[in-house]
């Protein structure tokens, strides 16, 4: 077997290095990029970023409270070259479980390129999908840990949108669990010092899930449960923002279902803490307008407003100097656009939720991250997500699907 500084870079997507070999105690299977060797700028996470105790007491939480590994369980890890060393900790722990472990390092840059070079022919992506439907095989739990990439901000949104509906259909049905890391990247920082963004992060991470667990029951018993309607509104002394947005909650919810998710029971995003729920269908009216960068669907937007009737975005603007952020934002709303039906999931809101991580306090940071699923978790806010509703197996004890 070669060894993995051995191993050429794959060029397309249906040449890719396999690689199997044993762990401790379990199978590791990596394919593509995991076996490469990138340079040593594509590593941020060094030992002074993020020390070494760091990283293991992050990858025991995943591995024994989140994704709850046993010795049975098929584990497929998705990584980028740069979460490619907390990937790595994570296939030798699993494997000391007893897992398979499947480890697939994708580089944003070849996606890119991919996805650039094919357009809107879904053809183009079906070597892609094969691959995924391969690794997919017998997979039980779920583990991606993905990092910004410049790469994305040239890629059309509309051959983006293609390219991740054909690799979706590769997914796995009996996945009982799964996470998701998006780690801060150095541009995210915007000057600041990027191991202290690491370190506020991380925080997050060692927040008490069992007595957060039992705060946003009573938020949710006491206060959300009964609630009509949430009134989203700024300045209200006065001011240019033109946020006044009124979501309603009073939708039907299935017999034996609870209609708020505590995530502090299971929360698949690696840093947790929110309470969430489908707002009603109809029922969204008003506009938003956030006046900071944001990773909306894969780009960073400058400033963008959106305004909602009878629960659809009917308006969008964007502030900035490059006509392809507006392009973006359009591609991503008319995403789900179907002509027959004149439905369009992805102009609707899929989730309203609020962030309790008592350990995430925005006053720590001078400036918001552009990484939504950690400013999402900040204490005391309160988010919306655009697309269609979480749809739970029907086993999960939570309703969350308004029917979009």
């Amino acid at each position: 077997m070669k060894n993995k500084e051995q191993l050429p870079k794959i060029k397309d997507s249906h040449r890719i290095n396999r690689e199997r070999r044993h762990g401790p105690y379990g199978s590791i299977q990596n394919y593509g990029a995991a076996s490469e060797v990138f340079p040593q700028s594509r590593y941020p996470l060094t030992p002074d970023v993020m020390p070494v105790n760091q990283v293991d007491s992050l990858v025991e939480t995943i591995a024994t409270k989140q994704l709850d590994l046993v010795p049975d369980d098929v584990l497929f890890i998705q990584s980028n070259p740069e979460t490619a060393p907390i990937a790595r900790r994570l296939v030798l722990m699993a494997s000391q479980i007893g897992c398979t472990v499947k480890h697939y390092c994708e580089d944003p840059e070849r996606i890119a390129a991919l996805v650039n070079k094919g357009g809107v022919n879904n053809e183009a992506y079906e070597p892609q999908k094969e691959l995924f439907k391969e690794m997919m095989t017998g997979v039980t739990k779920l583990a991606y840990f993905m990092y910004p990439s410049q790469a994305m901000q040239n890629v059309s949104s509309e051959a983006f949108g293609i390219y991740n509906t054909v690799i979706q259909e590769a997914g796995s049905p009996n996945a009982s669990r799964w996470v998701l890391m998006k780690f801060p990247s150095t541009e995210e920082a915007m000057g600041y010092p990027y191991n202290e963004l690491v370190q506020f992060y991380l925080r997050g991470g060692t927040e008490n899930y069992s007595e957060l667990q039992v705060e946003q029951q009573r938020l949710i018993d006491h206060y959300l449960n009964n609630a009509k309607e949430v009134h989203i509104y700024a300045n209200e002394q006065g001011g240019d923002n033109k946020t006044d947005l009124r979501i309603r909650l009073d939708r039907e919810i299935k017999e034996g279902k609870q209609k708020f998710h505590n995530s502090a029971e299971y929360d698949p995003n690696v840093i947790g803490g929110e309470v969430f729920t489908a707002p009603r269908a109809d029922g969204i009216n008003g506009a938003l307008e956030i006046t900071y960068p944001i990773d909306f669907g894969g780009r960073v937007i400058p400033n963008l407003t959106l305004e909602f009737k009878e629960g659809l975005i009917t308006n969008y603007s964007v502030d900035s100097y490059h006509p392809q952020d507006s392009q973006w934002v359009l591609g991503i709303l008319d995403r789900d656009k179907n002509e027959e039906t004149e439905r369009t999931p992805s102009r609707s809101i899929g989730e309203i939720g609020f962030g309790n991580n008592r350990l995430l306090n925005p006053a720590d940071l001078p400036f918001y991250p552009t990484n939504v699923a950690l400013v999402e978790k900040y204490s005391g806010t309160v988010h919306i997500a655009v697309g269609r509703a979480i749809q739970n197996p029907d086993a999960s004890p939570y309703d969350t699907d308004n029917g979009v």
